[in-house]
């Protein structure tokens, strides 16, 4: 099933958010290599995830995480490179 929520609504499903954080660990930062930061519960969380962004996640039928992507609002501001190249860092997607 896919899932729509709000970073403020994600506490609301515990097991989805705990496996989805630990996913992004898992692929950003051991299958790619990425230098990102990883909490000591194990999760992926940037400051993208601070502005309340939009998770797709894709959830599996045992209520864990199967993959997700992550929509940022843009800003107010007028559109520039930089903050096209922003949105499209913050748009990452994680799968298993």
């Amino acid at each position: 099933m896919l899932r729509y929520v709000y970073a403020d609504q994600i506490d609301k499903f515990p097991k989805l958010r705990d496996t989805m954080f630990r996913d992004r660990a898992d692929q950003f930062q051991t299958r790619l290599g990425w230098d990102v930061a990883v909490a000591d519960n194990g999760y992926e969380k940037d400051e993208y995830d601070e502005l309340n962004p939009l998770y797709v996640i894709w959830e599996m039928p045992d209520g864990s995480h199967g993959g997700s992507m992550r929509f940022c609002r843009p800003p107010v501001r007028s559109w520039s490179m930089t903050t096209l190249a922003t949105l499209w860092a913050a748009a990452r997607l994680s799968a298993r």
